[in-house]
This record gives C-alpha cells, sequence and structure tokens, in this order.
C-alpha cells in the first residue's frame, strides 16, 4: 500500500513481474500481500480444486525474500471454461 491505498505502480510493478519468474508453468503465483490483502481463498469458488504452498525468493531489486503462494491443481482436478 501508499498512503493507506493499494499501489499498482513503481515496486508492486517490478514485483509482479519479478513473480512471474516463479511460475513453472500450469500454476499461479500470488503474492503473500496479495492474499492477505484480498483474502483470496474467498474469492475463488473453486479454490478446493487448487493445492496451495506457500514459498519465498529472493528477488532482484527487493532488499529481503517475498514472499508468495503457488497453486497448482489437484491431480485430476480441471479448469472448465467460462
Amino acid at each position: 500500500t501508499a498512503d493507506g491505498r493499494l499501489d499498482y505502480f513503481g515496486s508492486m510493478v517490478n514485483l509482479a513481474a519479478r513473480l512471474q519468474g516463479e511460475s513453472h508453468g500450469g500454476d499461479i503465483v500470488l503474492s503473500t500481500d496479495l492474499v492477505d490483502a484480498v483474502q483470496v481463498a474467498d474469492l475463488m469458488p473453486e479454490a478446493q480444486r487448487f493445492e496451495m504452498a506457500q514459498a519465498s525468493a529472493s528477488l532482484r531489486g527487493f532488499d529481503h525474500p517475498v514472499g508468495y503462494w503457488r497453486l497448482t491443481l489437484q491431480d485430476g482436478a480441471s479448469v472448465d471454461a467460462p
């Protein structure tokens, strides 16, 4: 957040780009701050189809390791197209 508001510029854009690099493909990577801020599980009615694993990484341009969550489909689960 910046001044008590969500920040969609500067370091947050850089963070999103760096976290994208943590994806293995076939997964979704979300920052811990995002998961905590918007309660992602409440927004995902199909959340039970995903395995969620917490991790952290040292990312270029950031002084400390950044926490994130990796979502992958559980074995046998599928995502229906809208």
